[in-house]
């Protein structure tokens, strides 16, 4: 499942647990596999801003020299 699928069964999900009157319920494995590709994107988003330099670490770098 891609991002962008998962992301759309998200949002419905969300929109029925909170009472939207068109909000059908989402298929619970479609919403595990959803949330399992979410996991996933966030932790490798985390890993890749831990490992980038800090943009303000770069421009006091850049203005001390």
């Amino acid at each position: 499942m891609d991002t962008k699928k998962a992301l759309a069964i998200l949002k419905k999900h969300q929109a029925w647990r909170r009472g939207a009157k068109r909000a059908t319920q989402q298929c619970a494995l479609e919403v595990g596999e959803a949330l399992d590709v979410a996991i996933d994107h966030l932790s490798n988003d985390h890993k890749r801003r831990k490992r980038a330099p800090n943009i303000t670490d770069v421009d006091a770098i850049i203005n001390a020299g």
